[in-house]
């Protein structure tokens, strides 16, 4: 039984299976996606004052940690979610 007015966020956004989604669909409805350069507030730079891309680097996973990828887990999700039920960064915090 889905939670009235439940909310998963994914801050930052981490490398995860095709079925995650699914997995949130029957738990919640409403989802904020959220990643490394619009969330911390500073378009990025104090991720990358802190370096986080060099963890990705050696486990091959570099093209998570970009800002173009919140895009692909949004195309994720709206396959699975109604697109009212999606939002990104500071809009997915608002009332």
């Amino acid at each position: 039984m889905k939670a009235h007015h439940t909310q998963a966020t994914i801050a930052p956004i981490l490398p995860s299976s095709e079925q995650f989604a699914d997995k949130l669909l029957p738990l919640v409805n409403r989802v904020c996606i959220d990643d490394y350069f619009m969330g911390d507030g500073s378009g990025g730079r104090r991720t990358r004052s802190l370096n986080i891309g060099a963890l990705y680097e050696p486990l091959g996973l570099e093209a998570w940690y970009h800002p173009a990828a919140y895009k692909a887990v949004y195309e994720q999700f709206r396959n699975v979610f109604p697109e009212e039920q999606l939002y990104v960064s500071r809009e997915g915090f608002e009332p």
